[in-house]
Parts: C-alpha cells; structure tokens; sequence
C-alpha cells in the first residue's frame, strides 16, 4: 500500500507539471424570499477543497480556477442546500445563488435520511428530518439507517450507538465512532464497574446504569442543537483511527436561528429546549446558546426510577479574512449532568436506593484554513478536551443468613477477621473522574492533471490522551455491600497515550464520458508511545484503507440514466480500554478457624492475585469488504450494498484458575483460643496450663479469577438496499423502500477452563476441565421498511407513514470450531448434532487439572463415574442448538409535522399505530413471548421568535 501511494503521488507530480490556464469566480448570495444578501454562508467547490464565506453583503469570490465542470455547495442553517453543476471558465460576469429557507410551504421538502452522494457507503440525516422523527437521544436517529428497526424512546437504561449489528453487544458499540464537529467522543477512560477480575465470562453487570465497557452512553447528547449527522456505515477514510464497524459524524448548528423553544412530551418522557444562534455585528462571527432539560421515566405507573438530563451549550464560529485566505474559526463550551435515580422502590425498604450521576464539561475548537497556495490548499484542525465527574452509588439493607465472616485484609496472608452481623445497611460507591484530550491537524493539498484530473492528497497527525482521577471504589470498611469487592483508587492507573499519522489520496478522473474517483489510504498510530514506532504495551496499529467509485453511466434517459459501481475494503483497529489494560487485583478468602463459643475467634485467609493484566492483549480488528450498485431506471433510484466484515480478538474477560493452600485449625468448644500473629491459633490447656498450638492442617482448593482476552470472533455479512420511487405529483407523496438481510456469527474461540458445579464428597469438585473455544451464536434478520411520505405545502404539512416488515429472523445457538464442524455431540450418532431435538449434547474437555497443578488428557472410556464425569459438558436442553425461526411481523408508525404558523410547529408520533403485538410461538418447548413494540406516541410544540 505504501509503493502504491508514494507510486500515485509521483505520476500526479509528474502530469502537474503541465500547465493550465486559471479563472477566478465572483458572485453573490441572496435569500430568495426577499432578495436581500446573506452573510456568513459558507460556499465551496466540492472537488478541488476549495470554500469560502460571503461577507456582509453577500459576496464571495475564488481564484486560480482551472478549467473543468465542478460542483458549488452553499450551506447556511435554515436554508436548504444548494448545489449547482457548472462548468469554467463561466459565461457570467458573476455567478448569483438565490437560496431558500427551509419551510413545509415550499416544494422539495427532505425529511428522509438521504443514502450515497460519496465515494463510500454513507447515510445523511438534515435538520428537517430531525425534527420531523422527534428523537429523544441520538440513538434514535440510527433507526433511519437500512436494516434497523423502529424501538420506542427509553432513557432509563444505557443508549449506545451500533451499525450493522442485530444483537447489541459491548464491543458492538465500542467499535462505534462518534464525532462532534471532528471531534471524537471516546469512552474509554471509565471505570465505572464494581470489579474486572470477578465479573462473569464477557460481561460486566451492575445495579447503576454503566457503560463501562462499550461505547460512549448517547442519552447525555441532545439533538436539538443538531445541524446534520452522517453515518459512515462503509469504509471510512484514514483519517479515522480507533474504530472498527463505522463513524457517525455529528454537526452542530453555527449561525443565525429565531429563538426556539420546545416543549416534547409522550407517556415517559418530558422535555423543555431552548436555542438561539446572533449574528454579531460587523462581521464578528455568530454566537450560538442551547439549553436542554428532559425527565425520563422507565414506567409511568412505577416513577421510582428516573433519568435527568441537563445540557447545554455555547458555541461562537466566525470566519476570517474572507476575501484572501479564509480561515473558518469554531469554539464550543458544553456542559451535560445526567442522573439515574432509583427514589422509591416500592419494593425496596425505605432506606434502600442507587443512583447514577454523570457530569461532563467540554470545550472543543475546530476549523478550516482555505491557504490555496503553492504546497498547501487546505489545513483542517481539531482540539478537544473534556472532564466528566462519574459517581455511581447504592444503599442496601443487607439480610444475611446470621453472623458471616468479613474479610477485609488488602494484604496476603492470615489474619483475625470480623463479623458482619445478620441485618445492616452498606453504602457503597465507585467515584470516577475520566478526562480526554485529543488533537489533530491535517493538511490536503489538491492538484490538477490530464486536465481534467483533479488530485488531492491529505497528510496527518492525531494526538490523544485519556486518563482517571478518581477516587474508585469505595464503601464503609465495617459494613461492605454483599458482594464486596476491595476499595481501587483509579489514580494510580497510568494515563494512556496514542499518536497517529494518516495519509490518503483522492483523486477524481473523467473519462470520457464516464469518471473514476478513488480514495486510498493508510494510517499508523501506537498506544502508549516511547517512541514514534514503538509502544510501551506493544500495541500499535497500522490500518490500509481503499475505496473507489466508477460512474458508468450519467446522463439523461427514459430508461437506464445512471450505473456507477462502488468497492472499498479496510482494515479498522481498536486499542483496548483503561479497564481491559489496567484490571483490578484478586482476593480471595477463606476461613481457617471459626469459632463461635467462648472466644468468638474468626481467623482469615487471604490470596492476592496483584497483577491480573494480561501483557499479550491485542487491538481488536476488523477487516471489511464491500461492494455496491447504484442505479437508476425510469427515474426510480435503486442502491444495493453487500458487505462482508470479520472481527478477530474482540475484547472479553476470561476466567482462569488457580490452587489455593490454607491452614485449617482445630480447636475444641470448650477451649478459649486465641491468635498469635505468625505463629497460628493457640489455647491454654486447662490441666497443666501451658499454651497449646492448636492442631493445623493445609487445605487446597480452587479459586478463579477473570483477566482480559481477544477471544471474541465474529462474522458479520448482509446485503443492504434503499429504493426511491420519487414523487407522484397527484398524491403530494414520495415513496422510499430501505432494508437489509443480515447475518452475524459470533463465537467466543478462546479455549477455557471450567469447574464443575457439583461437588464431590462434600467438597468442591477437585478438578477443573479445558474445554474448547466455539461457543456462540448465528442471528439472521430480513427487514424492509416502506415510507410514505405525504407533503401538502398549502398546508404545511408531511405526514410520514412507515410500514415496517420484519420478513423473519432466526437465531441458532452455535458450539464449533473456526472451520465450523460442531464440538458437541450426542451419545448416540445422528446426522446432524444441531437438528437433533431427542437427546442430550455433550462436550468433552481436553483434559484437567487436579489439586496438585498437574494436567492430565481427558480419556472419555474412563469418565463413568464421579468426579470425572461431571467434567463432561450436558446440555439437557435437548432442543438449545437447533435454528430457532421466529414469524414473520409488521408495524406500522405515523409521523405528523404541521406549520401552524411562520412561528410555531406542531408534531406528533405514534409507534405501533395499531398496536399489533401478537403473542408468537417458537423453539421447541412452546416458549411463547409478546413481539413488537407497543404503542406509543407523543408530541412536540416548537415556537419560533
């Protein structure tokens, strides 16, 4: 990939050598309601990096033009886009754009995500569309994307973004970038869980809300003061590193808007929103204020549990020298406080409840410098920084099964222990404070060639760090939470660093009457650097990047008027997290004496596990191919898109175990002993009164712990397609068809150890099994949505109506290896282990280990009796592996926008119209469940001063 770019940069310097006569452009831009000129209007030519700001009357100019078709993009918030297609050198003195403010009164309304217009696979999402859906939080928007599927609007529980995904996942979401005005938003610095090294396999779960090990939680980000959103489903550039399924690009509004007030409300959500954008005087740049507030409840009937969300913003943009070298200049200050309280429980006592709180103030500046000079045409540049303050905390009443022993040593080794009563109340709380800094800078320069050829080739760097200063885990030392954990400072976690360059060549070429565009790339970044290629956690990442466009045809026909074919492959990356780099030490405890009687003498054992890091982990990695047909026939625009991705070395927990060896004292009831530090228990014998050692024995037994790992595999596959059917004029309606068939294999491939859950002779099992890799699961979805979309400008009014049909989906359970023969079998041969639905499935392990560390291979002849055929894995659910294959379902949602006046817009929504919630049958036990969602609707009042 290198050769190939160095090769491509200097066949462009070559064909640039010859030399083309240059044009400059004049013209001025006016709002086509009243004539009047517009200030502050951002205008470029889409193809040579080349934009520009009119001035305070309207004016803008470019120089040093050569000669070709290009296209003119004019942006300003509340006017719809322009575009025009024209050619240099141009036959006007000056060229005049007359834009239009968006309003439900005019013709062309968009208010669908518009799929295409770039090289790679992308989705865009308007302001007017925003409006028109009425989301709550971001993830709301994601369901306009192909293959998604309507959900109705929830803020009690984490929101996290993914793309191409049917079973939300943490690494899903993890792999999700977000930016805000070329920002990224990153999570990866919280720590908000209660241990690492005691979760179960792959998951972390907690009573407070966390999204500790996935992607950032959405719900803290309003949409109100949202200009546009596009979303990289494809092959995103190399300018976007830490990423591995897509990119959604977020826009904030910057320039001038009425004062808006908005008022949503629905069965469980209540929000108030408020926004104004100034122009200032004298050119000064524009100055834009939103405030957000929004009460969510999980259950109207229950209002013990609720989210809280305040956030606001204030964001000045300017653009200077305007007639020279314009330098486009924005600065946002943002500040978010969400809260997820549980108040009153009916069911708890009164003493009883947790909440969540997460507070987070940023600044982030960002902009553009328009140079056109000889070395340098564009420089683009990012610095962002935020603080969050996390606090996570819960108060239980504690009913234990009488006196139990608390271990509580931070140390190796025995020690007198404490009780815990059998009825107390704990507090306990994990207090992080993440901070983020990122930076990057960027340089394109464009060339021309073959005169017609246009050349731009972009040369970067970024810079991130992300930290924790939090005080961790904590809670009061005589009164821990049941399942305690030992109290962790996040300040003495290191801070992590990544460094990144990125390179990338476009370059567009007509040919004949058909064009080529192709975008190719590489990016390098390593983590935690010592120097600019070597890591201190050997981790660094080197990620090729390709895509390319062919417009085959384009041009005006009554049949076949536009071919173009797409193709892009990439390799994406994702370091690991704070939390998988840097995970918790491991206690574990045992009772070496306990001794009720005359002494109450409590002797502990503790073992520290004080490094359970796991110094071979991998970045996560993606490898996706794509392929993609646009057409259009008879004016019907068809899209379809097949994509193949293949994730290796997902980020998981896994468990491993280890021997324990203990004292074991015995005393006899009616002595009163007592603990000699280092020496061990001890008593006075009652007939001749010495001090007697009381009898010591060693035990083994097993412990376990988790510790990060790439074990996590998966195949994702689908064909993706969108539809126009354009307008019939007759109805006021357009017609749009979306959806997507979708398939996802993923599988846990590490091989793993594994205690039974049996015991033997009153003990724990004495041995621990290593069992294969290739637990998992196939999920397939075919959905199609069918919008209508009904425009009456005389009355200001869309109505939207969308039919969505889930044709099937299905769902296997999975147990094989990476060339997919099936591990598990039956005792008695069948053809097929995963159709069978008579007997019980069986895996058998490697082999095992006994208490004396010692592995043996497991021999199945002699697995016929206690202990060692409880290391035989059962599935007694005779059914579990076979396809499961759910019914077909539809849903039907209606969307309502009306201009009541220039001033006030009303909208409402309703889910599941008509509330067709059919309880379906499926699987093999006759399991039956409630599909869809149910109804639900709401309205939002906007007024505009």
């Amino acid at each position: 990939m290198k050769q190939f770019i160095l090769f491509i940069t200097f066949i462009v310097a070559f064909l640039n050598s010859y030399s083309q006569e240059r044009y400059g452009i004049v013209g001025q831009i006016l709002n086509n309601s009243d004539n009047k000129p517009m200030e502050m209007v951002n205008i470029g030519i889409k193809e040579l990096n080349l934009w520009t700001c009119s001035d305070m009357q309207g004016r803008y100019s470019f120089k040093n033009i050569p000669a070709g078709n290009y296209t003119l993009q004019a942006t300003c918030l509340g006017f719809e886009l322009f575009v025009l297609n024209f050619k240099v050198p141009i036959t006007t003195s000056e060229l005049i754009i007359k834009m239009n403010p968006t309003s439900l009164a005019l013709d062309g309304v968009e208010i669908t995500a518009k799929e295409g217009k770039k090289i790679g696979t992308t989705t865009s999402i308007n302001t007017t569309t925003l409006e028109h859906i009425q989301p709550s939080d971001l993830s709301d928007v994601m369901q306009l994307l192909p293959g998604s599927i309507s959900t109705n609007p929830n803020l009690t529980s984490t929101k996290q973004l993914t793309i191409r995904e049917l079973n939300n996942d943490q690494m899903a979401s993890l792999g999700t970038q977000l930016v805000i005005d070329g920002a990224p938003v990153s999570n990866d610095a919280n720590m908000q869980v209660s241990s690492t090294t005691n979760a179960s396999m792959g998951t972390i779960a907690e009573s407070f809300s966390t999204s500790a090990t996935g992607g950032t939680d959405v719900r803290s980000i309003s949409v109100e003061n949202i200009e546009s959103i596009e979303v990289v489903r494809g092959v995103a550039g190399a300018e976007q590193g830490d990423v591995l399924n897509g990119v959604v690009k977020v826009n904030l509004k910057k320039g001038y808007t009425p004062f808006v007030s908005k008022v949503k409300v629905d069965p469980n959500i209540k929000q108030i929103a408020f926004g104004k954008g100034f122009n200032l005087s004298k050119g000064r740049g524009a100055l834009n204020l939103d405030l957000d507030v929004t009460r969510s409840l999980s259950d109207i009937r229950f209002e013990y549990k609720t989210y809280y969300r305040v956030n606001g913003s204030v964001t000045y943009s300017n653009t200077f020298f305007k007639q020279t070298k314009p330098l486009n200049f924005n600065i946002t200050a943002s500040f978010s406080d969400c809260r997820d309280n549980n108040e009153t429980d009916p069911d708890k006592q009164a003493v009883e409840n947790f909440k969540s709180i997460d507070d987070n103030y940023g600044l982030n500046l960002s902009g553009k410098w328009s140079l056109n000079s000889k070395f340098l045409t564009c420089l683009n540049y990012s610095f962002s920084g935020n603080i969050q303050h996390q606090l996570s905390s819960s108060t239980d009443q504690e009913s234990l099964n009488g006196e139990t022993l608390y271990y509580s040593s931070l140390e190796e080794g025995e020690y007198e222990a404490l009780t815990l009563p059998s009825l107390y109340v704990s507090k306990y709380s994990i207090d992080g404070r993440p901070y983020y800094f990122n930076g990057k800078i960027s340089g394109v320069k464009t060339n021309y060639f073959l005169k017609k050829g246009i050349n731009n080739i972009k040369i970067g760097s970024e810079y991130k760090l992300y930290g924790n200063n939090g005080e961790g885990r904590k809670y009061t030392s005589e009164y821990p939470p049941r399942n305690y954990n030992r109290p962790r400072s996040f300040k003495d976690i290191p801070a992590m660093k990544q460094l990144a360059f990125f390179a990338e060549e476009e370059f567009m070429l007509p040919i004949g009457s058909t064009k080529l565009d192709l975008q190719a790339g590489i990016r390098f970044t390593n983590v935690q650097p010592n120097s600019i290629f070597s890591s201190e956690v050997n981790t660094t990442m080197l990620e090729p990047r390709f895509n390319l466009k062919y417009q085959i045809i384009d041009k005006k026909s009554n049949l076949l008027s536009k071919l173009g074919i797409r193709f892009g492959y990439g390799l994406f990356s994702k370091a690991p997290t704070l939390l998988y780099y840097y995970p918790d030490k491991d206690y574990f405890d045992k009772a070496s004496l306990s001794q009720k009687n005359l002494s109450n003498l409590f002797i502990g054992t503790t073992h520290v596990v004080e490094d359970t890091r796991n110094y071979n982990l991998k970045p996560a990695k993606n490898n996706k191919i794509e392929a993609g047909l646009d057409f259009t026939i008879g004016g019907v625009d068809f899209m379809v898109t097949g994509y193949i991705e293949k994730m290796k070395d997902g980020f998981t927990l896994a468990k491993t175990y280890k021997t324990f060896i203990y004292n074991k004292y015995t005393v006899s009831s009616t002595s009163s002993p007592y603990y000699i530090p280092g020496v061990g228990v001890a008593y006075i014998d009652p007939s001749s009164g010495n001090v007697v050692l009381a009898p010591c024995t060693k035990d083994t037994t097993w412990f376990n712990y988790s510790y990060p790992d790439n074990s996590q595999h998966s195949i994702k596959s689908g064909i993706e397609f969108s539809i126009d059917l354009g307008n019939i004029k007759s109805l006021r309606t357009s017609f749009y068809i979306d959806g997507a068939y979708m398939k996802a294999k993923k599988q846990d491939m590490k091989d793993y150890m594994q205690q039974p859950s049996v015991g033997y002779n009153g003990k724990d099992s004495p041995y621990v099994g290593v069992y294969p890799g290739g637990e998992g699961d196939i999920r397939q979805r075919f959905n199609t949505n069918i919008r209508t979309v009904t425009h009456i400008k005389e009355l200001r009014m869309v109505i939207t109506l969308t039919t969505q049909i889930i044709w099937f989906e299905k769902l296997q359970n999975i147990y094989e290896d990476e060339n997919g023969n099936p591990i598990v079998y039956t005792k008695n041969p069948v053809n097929n282990v995963y159709d069978d639905i008579t007997q019980i499935k069986y895996v058998n392990p490697y082999g095992y280990y006994d208490l004396s560390n010692t592995y043996h291979p497991f021999d199945a002849s002699l697995a016929t009796s206690k202990p060692l055929n409880d290391l035989i894995l059962r599935q007694n659910a005779t059914y579990y592996y076979k396809q499961r294959e759910y019914p077909s379902l539809y849903q039907i949602n209606l969307k309502i926008t009306k201009e009541l006046t220039n001033s006030a817009n009303l909208s409402f929504y309703v889910n599941n119209i008509t509330n067709y919630r059919p309880l379906q049958y499926f699987g093999f036990n006759n399991y039956s469940r409630e599909r869809n969602e149910r109804i639900y609707f709401g309205a939002e009042l906007k007024i505009k001063i």
